[in-house]
């Protein structure tokens, strides 16, 4: 899809909000950043993918990225539709890989923060070495959680967002560039 400046996912009408141009180079740029901090620290983190909205911004970031990254993907879910629900995860099967190493959580979006809360307790559990976090899109004014991002894209407002690996009830992933909903 090109660059239309609104669109319609099902009952739902959303306006371009970022560009694909935009988000391309705050992608290099955050890889960049993240490669000189982890090659000053010295050391090879364990980057941990949060599915299914980071797979897009993830799969970018990773291959502008100098450091050499095998990520592990793991599932969390908290959306239906636009309404948030109950916090859902399983690290069973991943925590063998992260156990005594320092963990890269790649993440499209922080607005609670109550999945990221989730994660970071559980992570703590499989003895993690050190976590550092990045997420392409954060919204302070709606955060309820103490969480601090090392690495963030955009700050934006509180609205509903889609596109580029962010959904609406599965819908609107696929979008090159990210859309709000219109008010």
């Amino acid at each position: 899809m090109g660059l239309d400046r609104a669109i319609r996912i099902g009952d739902q009408d959303f306006e371009l909000f970022i560009s694909s141009e935009e988000i391309r180079d705050k992608v290099c740029a955050l890889a960049e950043k993240i490669d000189h901090w982890y090659h000053i620290q010295g050391v090879h983190p364990q980057a941990l993918v949060i599915m299914d909205g980071a797979f897009v911004f993830a799969s970018d970031l990773l291959r502008q990225m100098e450091l050499e990254l095998s990520p592990l993907f793991l599932k969390i879910s908290s959306y239906k539709g636009l309404q948030q629900q109950e916090v859902k995860l399983d690290l069973s099967h991943s925590g063998k890989y992260l156990a005594n190493r320092p963990v890269l959580i790649i993440e499209d979006i922080l607005d609670s923060g109550n999945s990221m809360w989730k994660l970071l307790e559980n992570l703590k559990s499989h003895s993690v070495q050190d976590i550092r976090i990045c997420s392409l899109l954060s919204k302070p004014d709606i955060l309820r959680k103490e969480i601090k991002p090392d690495w963030v894209g955009f700050e934006i407002p509180p609205d509903f967002v889609i596109g580029y690996g962010l959904d609406c009830d599965g819908m609107g992933r696929g979008l090159q560039s990210i859309y709000r909903l219109r008010t």
